[in-house]
């Protein structure tokens, strides 16, 4: 869909995908179940994806999303990157993730340590990806920080000090060099690694 569109009611995507690359936030809200996918460079309403696929971009690009984003625990978050950026999801309101899958399209072209934003949430980010992301190598994993979801390739422990990345692990950090600050960041680990 293109253009403009001035409806209200919801919009519920059932089977295929529907390509947003315009405007439909008037719409109530919308939902994508199994089976279907919504995809796009253009802006949606408050989003449910109820065990459907979420594509922002339909290569690299940005969907933006005026309200919440909510994933089901079977949705899948599915994201293309190239070599200097990744697809992103803009949500003006909370993004709540209940350990949806990410997917990448293809690894082929993922930058090691380069750090790719895949969702931005101005109201913040709740909950945390499955850390088992499909379609790439075993060191890539995601970061979260307050606002924003990161994937990065081969990061170093020594990244996080060097100010390379732009946050911190999260968990009990005084283990770490005796430090006895609270950082808000969390890190999700493939396979159970622990800093």
């Amino acid at each position: 869909m293109d253009g403009s569109n001035s409806y209200t009611g919801a919009t519920v995507v059932a089977g295929g995908t529907l390509a947003v690359t315009g405007d439909i936030s008037s719409s109530s809200g919308a939902v994508v179940f199994p089976g279907a996918m919504l995809s796009g460079t253009g802006t949606v309403p408050g989003l449910l994806v109820a065990g459907g696929t979420l594509m922002p971009g339909q290569s690299v690009g940005t969907l933006n999303v005026r309200g919440s984003l909510v994933f089901t625990s079977a949705a899948t978050y599915l994201i293309n990157i190239n070599a200097t950026t990744a697809s992103l999801t803009n949500v003006t309101g909370t993004a709540v993730l209940n350990g949806a899958t990410v997917q990448v399209v293809d690894d082929s072209n993922i930058t090691k340590r380069q750090v790719y934003t895949l969702l931005t949430a101005t109201g913040g980010i709740s909950g945390t990806f499955n850390p088992d992301i499909v379609g790439v190598k075993n060191k890539v994993e995601l970061f979260y920080d307050a606002n924003n979801v990161y994937l990065c390739d081969h990061c170093k422990f020594s990244d996080f000090f060097g100010g390379q990345l732009p946050f911190f692990l999260g968990g009990d950090v005084s283990q770490i060099a005796g430090a006895r600050t609270y950082w808000p960041w969390r890190c999700s680990r493939s396979g159970g690694r622990s800093l």
